[in-house]
């Protein structure tokens, strides 16, 4: 019936039957991600805001002022695949902890461009 935080991940516990949409949906809201969350390898520091992938120590940062715009994100992500040890597991991991984090939605988008 509601957000229930286990060994470091947040889980959503369904409802019974009966409860109102409203009711459902004040419960979906998201809490907000704490110190050590974590996303497989990639754990959540709350200071200085940052994603920490465990094994490596690879830092990338989630504050809001530090937040790209999509094309920069993209580049993130091109610059993490590049990492000779990083799996399409950890890239997916990243992508899901940027956006439950910070939100994918927080991206800049880039200026229209089309004439």
């Amino acid at each position: 019936m509601a957000w229930k935080k286990k060994n470091g991940h947040w889980e959503y516990e369904g409802s019974p039957d009966g409860i109102s949409f409203v009711e459902e949906a004040k419960n979906l809201a998201r809490p907000p991600a704490d110190d050590g969350d974590y996303w497989g390898n990639w754990v959540y520091r709350k200071e200085p805001d940052l994603l920490v992938h465990k094994q490596h120590n690879y830092e990338v940062p989630t504050s809001r002022d530090e937040v790209p715009d999509s094309d920069e994100f993209v580049d993130w992500l091109a610059q993490l695949r590049e990492k000779t040890w990083i799996t399409s597991q950890d890239l997916g991991d990243f992508i899901r902890a940027f956006d439950y984090v910070r939100g994918l939605r927080w991206l800049r988008p880039l200026a229209n461009t089309k004439g």
